[in-house]
């Protein structure tokens, strides 16, 4: 999956994790997240509505 929001824009990872209960983020609002490793190995907690799936 690739992000395509700040602050990750442009990343691109695995998803690790799909919780099912929503998140506050920093807007704030509560929303449906994933968990995501990118390549590079750092792991962050990203709005579902933020990523595209593509295939590799």
């Amino acid at each position: 999956m690739r992000v395509i929001r700040a602050p990750h824009f442009g990343h691109v990872g695995k998803v690790t994790a799909l919780p099912p209960e929503l998140q506050t983020v920093e807007s704030e609002t509560h929303v449906r997240v994933l968990e995501v490793e990118f390549d590079n190995g750092d792991r962050a907690i990203v709005p579902r509505a933020n990523v595209e799936l593509i295939e590799e």
